[in-house]
């Protein structure tokens, strides 16, 4: 056989999974954190490797049933396989040992699996490159190989267990943690985001209630966390209001006031991150007005909304609708006569004013 020959054919033996840009990462790491919010039913997974397009193979989730996590040589058919036996009631633990005994070449697999009640189980096979193992706790169980010692899994459910809010985000600050936790920061290949929650998808017809992925970049967790910064706002935000008007319509005020605390929670982290703009600032205000009912937080958006353009009509109309909730009917008939100095002829702001006029008469 000839040198070029010899060459291509050690090539060719080469492990699949190479890091990316070894001069840029400590470890070839590979790490999974699933985690449920049994409040709403949300199941959540997020992967982040040096193998490219890991979300394509690692991820699976299903909303009422679990999620899986497969890694480290992974086997497909597990993600599948694992929520069958989920959806069928089998215990997370009893399915990894089911899995384990079909599987010849277990040593070499790393998995997870997660129930809807957030019990889990683990497996970390022998020959899984070091160091490897898992973690769990209540609600969670991450996984990871090739990290240089455990204490990233341990930072990682110190995050879990300490963030409070929305389960996407508390995945992807989790992460982030443990990845910034060591000696050198770990930068990941590719990264992926799965939530399932039953109707959460885009206009309630999946279940896909979060559903990004990186999968080629030199840092692709940040680059995760830019991507959820604006599919938060873009996405979730109208999937929040439709979840508390649905809940809403059926009487449960309770359901209806967490999925508007949830829209809350997303309209004022954008606001922590950017300038507050005038059509954020609205939104807020008539979600507190409308939906949490607290005029106090209405009026302080809607006025600083009029006070970024004083002749942006519906401004003045939510103020206007604000003080009239909260019974400062005097400041309610200016705040609506400066919307009729700038649109006269606008009949719903002279219907707004009679109204507030006849709360003055009483």
């Amino acid at each position: 056989m000839s040198l070029v020959r010899l060459l291509c054919a050690s090539l060719l033996c080469l492990p699949v999974f190479l890091p990316f840009d070894l001069g840029a990462t400590q470890y070839g790491a590979t790490c999974s954190i699933l985690a449920v919010d049994t409040t709403t039913g949300e199941i959540g997974i997020i992967v982040a490797s040096q193998s490219v397009a890991a979300g394509s193979m690692m991820p699976w989730a299903k909303a009422g049933v679990g999620a899986v996590a497969t890694q480290s040589l992974p086997n497909i058919s597990f993600g599948p396989l694992g929520l069958e036996l989920l959806g069928k009631g089998v215990p997370p633990q009893m399915a990894v040992q089911k899995l384990v005994s079909t599987d010849t070449n277990a040593e070499l697999r790393q998995f997870a699996l997660i129930d809807t009640v957030g019990r889990s189980g683990a497996h970390t096979g022998r020959a899984c490159p070091s160091w490897a193992g898992f973690l769990a706790g209540p609600g969670y169980c991450c996984i990871g190989n090739r990290l240089p010692d455990g204490e990233i899994l341990a930072v990682i459910a110190r995050q879990l267990e300490k963030n409070q809010g929305l389960l996407a985000r508390r995945l992807l600050l989790a992460l982030e943690g443990g990845a910034a936790s060591g000696k050198r920061p770990i930068r990941f290949r590719s990264a992926s985001l799965l939530i399932v929650r039953e109707g959460g998808g885009y206009k309630g017809k999946s279940d896909r209630y979060v559903d990004l992925r990186v999968d080629d970049a030199p840092d692709a967790l940040r680059n995760l966390r830019h991507l959820y910064d604006q599919y938060e706002l873009e996405r979730l935000l109208p999937a929040q209001l439709r979840l508390g008007q649905e809940a809403d319509t059926r009487g449960d005020s309770i359901a209806s006031e967490r999925e508007f605390r949830r829209a809350e929670q997303i309209l004022t982290a954008a606001m922590r991150r950017r300038p507050a703009t005038i059509p954020l600032l609205l939104e807020l205000a008539r979600i507190e007005l409308q939906n949490l009912h607290d005029p106090d937080l209405a009026i302080r958006y809607a006025q600083e909304a009029a006070n970024r353009n004083a002749r942006f009509v519906p401004s003045w109309r939510l103020l206007a609708m604000a003080q009239l909730e909260k019974g400062r009917f005097g400041k309610a008939l200016e705040a609506v006569e400066k919307a009729l100095s700038l649109e006269p002829a606008n009949a719903g702001l002279k219907e707004l004013r009679q109204t507030i006029r006849r709360r003055i008469k009483k």
